[in-house]
């Protein structure tokens, strides 16, 4: 059990039967402040399907992150990742590592599944360009959209959302559309709520790591779909930051108690519904890798549910409900073992 779970108390759940903690009303689409992280030193490695490159193998591990107003923790992590990809754009991925300077040598752990890296929950690492299906051959792929999934369901409330990480410019973040799975058939996704999406550019300032605002990283291209394990290209590179949003289930139209399967994301162009949003034929192959348009650069931190933290009040009006709960209780077996006296 993670230690999250232990803020599940909130949102009109009983923290002890009978005693409710305090309700937390629902939020709009909202920006991303602050992000609270743990950084892990790995052994440098030379990747010999890289060519010898040294990945420093460190992992900057999210922890959490703020909206200004609240606080949100990692609960869970996706069990599964589904890369579904067309059959008419070239079967490539482009996968973007932080380096100490630029041209340097990656800092993050080298991945040879793209699914894998996208789940890792690592800021030095994400994909390039995700869902651009057109453009210069080497920086478009095949990829429609991807279904991050909970082998065991949650079930929807106003204190869990989802997140989505891009790394750019500032005022220049990129397009997405994202929709929660609400039913299964296996591992294939059945049934969502509603499609939605930043209806603009976003991220009008970008969060920092530690005292990092941007960072430099190098473009990894791979030209075998989901195998990421020796690169076609690495030479390119650039120096960006990165910018969040957070959706909670009332956001993605999830009613209080529904099961949850996860999260799917889609390029911005998709406009599908109903039936129609599960097949990816009928998905657009001409999304753009313009800035600010198709092409996000995800963060290797999808397939995160996040937990609302209490404030302190919050702590402190728990503990005087379970202290009266549990007086009630103790005044009841009192009772009770007068009567059988």
């Amino acid at each position: 059990m993670s230690i999250y779970n232990t803020f599940s108390c909130l949102g009109c759940k009983a923290f002890v039967a009978g005693v409710l903690c305090c309700v937390v009303s629902a939020f709009a689409q909202t920006a991303i402040t602050s992000i609270s992280t743990t950084t892990l030193t790995g052994t440098p490695e030379a990747v010999k399907s890289e060519g010898g490159i040294v990945f420093d193998n460190t992992v900057i591990r999210m922890d959490a992150f703020s909206t200004g107003t609240q606080t949100y923790a990692v609960t869970r992590l996706a069990d599964t990742v589904n890369v579904l990809r067309n059959e008419s754009s070239p079967n490539q991925s482009s996968v973007w590592y932080r380096t100490k300077t630029s041209g340097s040598e990656p800092i993050g752990v080298h991945y040879d599944n793209y699914g894998a890296l996208l789940i890792s929950n690592n800021l030095a690492s994400g994909s390039e360009n995700t869902f651009a299906n057109e453009g210069s051959t080497m920086e478009i792929g095949n990829i429609e959209r991807l279904d991050f999934i909970f082998s065991s369901p949650l079930a929807a409330s106003s204190n869990i959302g989802f997140a989505v990480f891009d790394l750019g410019d500032a005022n220049d973040h990129d397009q997405f559309k994202i929709a929660a799975i609400t039913e299964l058939s296996g591992s294939t996704v059945t049934s969502y709520g509603k499609l939605i999406g930043p209806e603009s550019t976003w991220g009008s300032k970008n969060l920092s790591i530690g005292k990092i605002t941007s960072f430099d990283y190098r473009l990894f291209r791979y030209g075998k779909g989901d195998d990421i394990s020796a690169s076609t290209e690495n030479t390119e590179v650039g120096k960006q930051g990165l910018a969040g949003l957070m959706y909670t289930m009332a956001d993605l139209g999830i009613p209080e108690g529904t099961k949850v399967f996860g999260y799917s994301l889609f390029g911005y162009d998709v406009t599908s519904s109903g039936k129609e949003l599960l097949d990816i034929a009928n998905y657009p192959t001409t999304t753009d890798p313009k800035t600010g348009g198709g092409g996000i650069d995800l963060l290797a931190v999808n397939g995160i549910a996040f937990t609302l933290i209490p404030e302190p009040s919050t702590y402190a009006l728990c503990g005087m409900g379970t202290m009266a709960a549990f007086a009630a209780w103790w005044r009841r077996r009192q009772r009770c073992k007068s009567v059988r006296a």
